[in-house]
């Protein structure tokens, strides 16, 4: 079963990475490919989790795409208020799969994975002075350095 993970989990990350690319290139994420990414994710990884009975793990997925998502959500909905873009829907919806991948290991290893895409996020944006970039690629970057920790970490047998 873990080898099943890995490899959907490693499938969610390569839908990211070419959202990233597309962000990058046109500042837009094609809804399907965010559409497909996500039900990659939820089924491929919460059906094998359901047939093994790691409820434990299916609640920690959707609790961790929830609190993504609604951390996302926040400044989404707040930017019509402030008259500032600050988010795109994109990185709303990439909340979902990417809490949802993450959270399977654990709610920590969500917040871990979005704290790295935040911070890089942030710097990047303070380095180069730009008030807007695509907010996928830093995305990317948190789900593949949440996987690889969490990873790294349950292999370690802690």
């Amino acid at each position: 079963m873990a080898a099943l993970f890995g490899l959907v989990a490693a499938l969610v990350a390569l839908g990211f990475v070419v959202m990233a690319r597309d962000d990058l290139r046109t500042g837009q994420v094609v809804v399907r490919q965010a559409q497909i990414t996500t039900l990659v994710a939820v089924v491929g990884l919460g059906l094998p989790a359901a047939l093994t009975g790691r409820w434990g793990a299916l609640i920690s997925a959707a609790v961790g795409a929830v609190v993504i998502t609604g951390v996302q959500a926040v400044p989404y909905l707040a930017q019509r208020r402030l008259r500032r873009a600050m988010i795109g829907r994109a990185d709303v919806r990439l909340a979902v799969p990417f809490g949802w991948t993450l959270g399977m290991f654990g709610l920590g290893w969500a917040l871990l994975g979005f704290a790295v895409a935040l911070v890089a996020g942030l710097l990047t944006a303070a380095i180069t002075r730009r008030e807007q970039m695509p907010f996928v690629p830093f995305l990317t970057a948190g789900l593949v350095v949440g996987l690889v920790a969490a990873g790294a970490y349950q292999l370690s047998g802690s």
